[in-house]
């Protein structure tokens, strides 16, 4: 069986390479062609029978773009510049090449490298027609020398492609700005606008600049290159606001004439605003949520060192914890109409006690309004230590299931319908009872948990009024 032999390393002073090269300027003199290989072969050279063909291509600028390695003549492996500016290296997946004045390395990094260690595995030397083989000792010293090197050079030109990237994005930010341009007019474009809008509908918009020579700035959302940060302030009361996308919130109070209203401003001259209003039909769907957690599950019990009833028996299984009843919800409603179209609306307050919660709302009678509080199901009973038996070492009985959160519906008239109103409000399942340990007699397994009791919905006929 072959082996490759791992090098492993110290950090070497970077001699050879005092007046480093990167690998543009090392790959000069290479061209295209078959080279002879040398095989690392249980941590000696082997040279392979059949060349491998080697392609070098380089842009415009005559600078190599990769590096194609027709490993074994047949295996195509793409190597790529780490830095196409200043190459140190060419890489292919974990596989990386440097080359040298006469010859090239094919190696991989086992581990990271730091300033004092450097790991490497040298798989292949690969030799054009007037270069020659390197011991693996000399391959080595070689690579660990250039790393050094290159890092050192590397340094420098990445921190300036980092400033001159931060320089061209800033200039491009301030070029698609509206900062230091007389801007004419300003234009909201809504994207995408959905069938209905209601409480947490999201809302997709653009906006347009026209400035005084008739040229348009857009935002990215639109096909331009605006950032909205960087031109505008965005108001909506009632909103929330990213990227774009206005998401409307959950409380209907802040929508009062049922509309929303988003305002634009000009960063850089705040006078300078346009306001639209979007009516609020409420006619989305709402989900609610107040659900119990399930209980947590029973610890298995400890081994004994003897069989039951012995004073070394194994240790029952402890219970598993009751599921988490939901929370109780009371749902005071109100029939009303629209403040812009006059259709009928319900306004109502969702009161929940376990989070203390009220929630403002409307909806449109045909809008479904969905109330989940199920109970959380019980803990599973932890299972008996081994060496147990009866009921002295009885296993852990499942925790009972939480119950189901009550519905209380207070409606201001008889004529208000409740039917739109989809409720969960169903019982947890008991948890599963721990299995008895193993001993000369068997004990028993545990109980499984009982289910709770599924939650009440209750509709009264009441006086409804709200403040807002």
């Amino acid at each position: 069986m072959r082996f490759l032999f791992l090098l492993i390393v110290f950090t070497l002073p970077a001699l050879a390479f005092s007046q480093y090269k990167n690998q543009h300027e090392m790959l000069s003199n290479y061209t295209s062609g078959n080279y002879s290989v040398y095989r690392n072969d249980q941590g000696k050279l082997d040279k392979v029978n059949k060349q491998w063909p080697v392609t070098i291509t380089r842009n415009a600028d005559n600078k190599v773009e990769n590096v194609l390695v027709k490993r074994a003549g047949v295996v195509d492996e793409l190597f790529v510049p780490d830095l196409p500016e200043q190459p140190g290296y060419f890489s292919y997946e974990s596989a990386k090449l440097i080359f040298f004045d006469n010859y090239a390395v094919y190696y991989k990094q086992i581990n990271g490298s730091t300033n004092s260690s450097i790991t490497y595995e040298v798989l292949y030397e690969l030799i054009p027609a007037n270069g020659d083989s390197k011991s693996l000792k000399a391959a080595a010293e070689d690579i660990a020398a250039y790393r050094t090197a290159a890092l050192n050079s590397q340094t420098t030109i990445r921190t300036e492609m980092a400033q001159n990237k931060e320089a061209a994005e800033q200039k491009e930010r301030d070029q698609n700005s509206i900062k230091n341009k007389t801007v004419k007019s300003l234009t909201i474009q809504l994207m995408d606008k959905p069938a209905s809008i209601g409480l947490f509908s999201k809302l997709k918009f653009g906006v347009i600049a026209t400035l005084a020579d008739g040229f348009q700035l857009k935002t990215t959302n639109l096909g331009g290159k605006a950032a909205f940060e960087d031109s505008y302030i965005i108001e909506a009361p009632g909103c929330s606001f990213a990227d774009g996308t206005l998401e409307i919130g959950s409380d209907a109070a802040l929508f009062p004439n049922d509309e929303l209203v988003l305002s634009i401003a000009n960063k850089y001259n705040p006078s300078q605003k346009i306001t639209q209003h979007i009516t609020i039909d409420y006619g989305t769907p709402i989900f609610l949520y107040s659900t119990g957690g399930a209980g947590r599950n029973g610890s298995m019990g400890s081994d004994g060192s003897g069989w039951c009833p012995n004073v070394g028996s194994g240790k029952a299984g402890n219970n598993g914890d009751m599921g988490i009843s939901g929370g109780d919800i009371t749902i005071r409603i109100k029939e009303i109409t629209h403040r812009k179209t006059g259709t009928p609306l319900y306004q109502y307050e969702i009161i929940k006690n376990k989070e203390h919660q009220t929630i403002r709302v409307k909806s449109s009678p045909s809008a479904s309004i969905h109330i989940i509080c199920n109970g959380g199901n019980g803990g599973d009973g932890g299972n008996g230590g081994n060496g147990g038996k009866s009921t002295q070492c009885g296993q852990g009985n499942g925790g009972k299931g939480g119950n189901g959160g009550n519905i209380t519906i207070i409606r201001s008239a008889a004529s208000v319908q409740a039917t739109y109103f989809n409720i969960e409000n169903k019982a947890g399942n008991g948890g599963t009872g721990g299995k008895a340990g193993r001993g000369l007699i068997a004990g028993n397994n545990g109980a499984s948990g009982l289910p709770g009791n599924d939650g009440a919905i209750d509709v009264n006929n009441g006086a409804v009024s709200f403040s807002w």
